[in-house]
């Protein structure tokens, strides 16, 4: 690698940390994702779902169905393409759409998953997490409770 790579976020979420519900519908995600990609992105990471943790959680298959129309646009640049989620389903699917990335802000903690992933081309985003939770807590932690859950991670 050359230089560092920017990676542009679509989150296609009405209730992610910093942009939700500007994004959801499918022709606004495409035009925020060329719009990131004019300003300089390399890559386009899709989310569905959010981490805030006021979210609500949102089943794979709509997940999929906020995400797809987005992807089938964006892949038809040579644009890297990153899906974050911490679905398995979503994660198959994305694979089978030949995704180069995949992010899981839990660290891909899915067992059933590693053959799939590791027999995929998509890179891994490894992702460590305090909380057992699929969404962000607020939760203090001492630096020593971080510094555990690092290491046991």
């Amino acid at each position: 690698m050359e230089r560092p790579r920017i990676v542009g976020i679509v989150n296609i979420t009405t209730d992610s940390f910093s942009d939700g519900g500007q994004f959801v519908g499918p022709d606004e995600a495409i035009a925020h994702g060329k719009e990131l990609v004019a300003g300089g992105a390399d890559i386009i990471e899709l989310s569905g779902a959010s981490s805030n943790p006021h979210s609500e959680p949102v089943a794979a298959d709509v997940q999929i169905a906020r995400i797809a129309p987005v992807f089938e646009e964006i892949r038809r640049s040579d644009l890297r393409i990153s899906i974050d989620t911490t679905k398995g389903e979503v994660q198959l699917w994305a694979i089978s759409k030949g995704v180069q990335y995949l992010n899981d802000i839990k660290g891909f903690p899915d067992e059933s998953m590693y053959e799939s992933l590791a027999k995929s081309d998509a890179k891994l985003v490894v992702m460590h997490a305090i909380t057992d939770t699929v969404r962000a807590d607020r939760a203090p932690h001492t630096t020593e409770e971080v510094l555990a859950s690092i290491y046991s991670f």
